[in-house]
């Protein structure tokens, strides 16, 4: 099974001394970027991993472009699908910590809908198992939002407590945090 990470977003919320900052080219620990990071990781996990932007980054690693002129999760989900066999795992690039074990909770629910998420009381994560077979509900009805595409595919959610693996790097306050933890964790 193919693992697609997104990086497609605008990070508008990352400000760095009033910049905006592409947070997937962040240095995380001892890589050079966030990108580089999430790759490594989830190239120890599955046997091809894809990274799914606007255009192609300097590390090396096979990329699905994103052809939509929108800024949307949805773009990097449609190019995923392209890839899926007949799944495929979606990992936003700003969620550093998810574990292993929690991806193989949402694939052993994978023949429950097209789409399996890990959600909480408070949230919903983007970091999902998905079937082929979504695909042609993604383009015919060319949702707006994650919510209404998972509405109309009946998603199915795997309850999960809040924990540090879900949260998402928005903010520099957000990524000074997961530096912190990464320290914590690896000295």
């Amino acid at each position: 099974m193919p693992c697609v990470i997104l990086t497609g977003g605008q990070s508008k919320r990352m400000q760095i001394d009033q910049q905006q900052t592409n947070k997937a080219l962040l240095p995380f620990g001892k890589f050079s970027t966030l990108l580089a990071y999430q790759f490594d990781k989830m190239s120890g996990w599955f046997e091809k991993v894809y990274i799914s932007s606007k255009k192609p980054y300097d590390l090396k690693a096979p990329y699905l472009l994103d052809n939509m002129p929108s800024y949307t999760p949805l773009a990097g989900i449609m190019s995923a699908l392209s890839v899926a066999n007949p799944f495929v795992v979606v990992i936003p690039v700003d969620m550093p910590f998810v574990s292993w074990a929690t991806i193989l909770k949402l694939y052993k629910h994978r023949n429950k809908a097209l789409v399996i998420y890990p959600k909480s009381v408070q949230n919903f994560y983007l970091c999902s198992v998905w079937h082929k077979d979504a695909l042609a509900t993604l383009q015919q009805e060319n949702p707006q939002s994650i919510r209404t595409l998972w509405v109309k595919l009946g998603a199915w959610g795997v309850a999960v407590g809040a924990s540090l693996e879900f949260s998402n790097l928005n903010t520099y306050k957000d990524y000074l945090e997961a530096l912190q933890h990464l320290k914590d964790i690896y000295g």
